[in-house]
């Protein structure tokens, strides 16, 4: 969905260099779709493959002589890189976030400081 709706909208708006619009573009108003699609088709569908492969093991080995132990060595291996996979998407999801905040903080700053240059001035041109 992503790939075939959003990315060549967000593609013909950014070859365009008005900047109204870009903030009217669909992407801006939909972002939390993006980042919720992008969430079940990356991390959930990693997670689903992951959960499939032992799910495979399963079913290919039990019906093996001990085939119950290959099961549960599949899944004894399976469960740390599942857990490993989870802990990874949190903290490089969690760094993104930061890292969105941090450059938001900064543009914000930068703003204030253009804002007290303008103000002042303002306030030079006035006492003229």
């Amino acid at each position: 969905m992503v790939s075939t709706c959003i990315l060549p909208n967000i593609e013909a708006v950014s070859n365009i260099h008005n900047l109204n619009s870009v903030n009217e573009s669909p992407h801006e108003r939909m972002h939390h779709y993006i980042e919720l699609a992008w969430g079940f088709s990356t991390a959930l569908g990693i997670f689903l493959f992951l959960t499939e492969v032992v799910l495979i093991c399963w079913v290919k080995f039990m019906p093996v002589g001990g085939g119950w132990d290959a099961a549960v060595a599949s899944t004894v291996i399976m469960v740390p890189v599942g857990v490993v996979f989870v802990l990874f998407a949190l903290h490089f999801y969690r760094s993104l976030v930061s890292h969105k905040t941090d450059r938001h903080q900064q543009e914000l700053e930068e703003l204030s400081k253009i804002k007290y240059q303008l103000d002042g001035e303002a306030t030079a041109v006035q006492t003229v």
